[in-house]
């Protein structure tokens, strides 16, 4: 139920103060240190908000708390919960079943697992043709876009399948 907004290297919760247009940026809930950050992506989780974004080829995952001791909710500023191998940055993040995060990166695709306290911990790449941008869970699944050179295609990575080395079990379903 919250609309974040990241803009230049700021995060910012977006609420109707009210009135009449326009309107001044609200106070920032979290500043990143690079002049050159980008916010790439948000998403709820159980116990947090999560913001990705990255600055040249260092990519992270911050995690928003929310303190509900007061009369309204306020977010608490933001800690760093996941960094991204160099060269690897998050596009997009999405939770899913209540302790999963897809990642979408600029090299392929991740499942993070997130604990009780909200922390992160990512799984193995696995490699896509082409940055990912997007993706969707259903049932046990989630299904990301692989697209490369003008090509199509969709991934549907199985929840319920978890292989020795950590790797979540995948298969190619459009190409």
């Amino acid at each position: 139920g919250r609309l974040m907004l990241g803009y230049n290297r700021a995060i910012y919760e977006l609420i109707d103060p009210g009135g009449a247009p326009p309107h001044a940026l609200p106070t920032a809930v979290f500043t990143a240190e690079a002049v050159n950050w980008e916010w790439t992506s948000f998403t709820a989780g159980p116990e947090a908000v999560y913001a990705a974004g990255f600055s040249g080829n260092r990519g992270t995952i911050m995690r928003i708390l929310v303190d509900d001791t007061g009369a309204l909710p306020v977010m608490t500023g933001a800690t760093e919960v996941a960094s991204l191998p160099t060269g690897e940055y998050p596009l997009v993040i999405r939770t899913y079943l209540g302790t999963k995060m897809g990642i979408g990166t600029s090299l392929g695709f991740r499942v993070a697992e997130i604990d009780a306290g909200g922390g992160l911990a990512y799984g193995p790449l696995i490699e896509a043709d082409g940055p990912v941008f997007d993706m969707v869970g259903r049932d046990r699944f989630i299904y990301y876009t692989d697209s490369a050179q003008g090509n199509s295609g969709l991934v549907r990575v199985d929840l319920s399948t978890l292989n020795p080395s950590g790797r979540y079990a995948y298969a190619t379903d459009l190409k």
